[in-house]
């Protein structure tokens, strides 16, 4: 699969020319969902990128080199492999040293199993869907900071994996193994915070569970309590 962030070389000049220093980038992968009986131009994927930048300061000649072939590097070193592992929507916020160099040491991430705009109300519906996408999270089980579990209007509407990975750790999934004994235990850690869930009484929610190491925090959950009230007015 193919994944392009734009003209570098127009980014790179827009830069220079407003003597940027960019701190970060965020990138935005979307697979397209077009609705039927729209006239919309079909296309596979979007990719929206947020530069995080400094202005006015003074850089010289490498600097913005470095940014043009740290562009390149993400695109073919980070979006590319993640975009293959997930086929789902992602982001990826890639950090940048004094040089105009990436930090490889430090590439964020974050994507989720979506449960579509009606939400999921019953066990076997989300586990169903667990089991079919759990495994790319598994790979990257070490590099995983948390699992949030998302829900409005009383659903599941996503778990959400937020985690912290180097090009190492990127680099390696082309010879990672599946590992069934940590895949089994993620589930059933998974499957315990979705009952959770589901006994959950909040029009809105979110529970939070931290990871360490490849392991899921033993007692430490977060929670978003979400209060709602639907108010009459009276009317004179």
């Amino acid at each position: 699969m193919s994944i392009s962030i734009g003209n570098i070389d127009n980014h790179v000049e827009k830069f220079k020319n407003n003597r940027a220093y960019l701190n970060h980038v965020e990138i935005s992968i979307k697979n397209n969902k077009v609705a039927k009986n729209t006239s919309a131009k079909p296309y596979d994927l979007s990719v929206n990128m947020d530069f995080h930048t400094k202005s006015n300061v003074l850089q010289d000649d490498e600097y913005y080199e470095n940014i043009g072939d740290s562009l390149f590097f993400i695109e073919n070193r980070v979006l590319i492999p993640m975009y293959n592992l997930f086929a789902e929507n992602f982001v990826a916020r890639v950090y940048f040293n004094c040089h105009g160099e990436l930090d490889q040491d430090r590439i964020e991430i974050s994507s989720h199993i979506h449960f579509e705009n009606k939400g999921a109300v019953n066990m076997g519906t989300i586990m169903e869907k667990v089991t079919l996408h759990l495994n790319p999270y598994v790979m990257l089980a070490n590099s995983i900071t948390c699992v949030s579990l998302k829900g409005i209007s009383y659903k599941l509407s996503k778990i959400k994996f937020d985690m912290t990975c180097t090009i190492k750790d990127i680099t390696g999934l082309a010879k990672a193994k599946g590992n069934a004994q940590l895949r089994s235990a993620w589930f059933i850690r998974i499957q315990h915070l979705v009952k959770k869930v589901l006994e959950c009484k909040d029009f809105k929610f979110e529970f939070v569970m931290p990871v360490l190491n490849g392991q899921f925090g033993l007692n430490i959950l977060s929670q978003v309590i979400n209060v709602r009230e639907e108010i009459k007015l009276k009317r004179d």
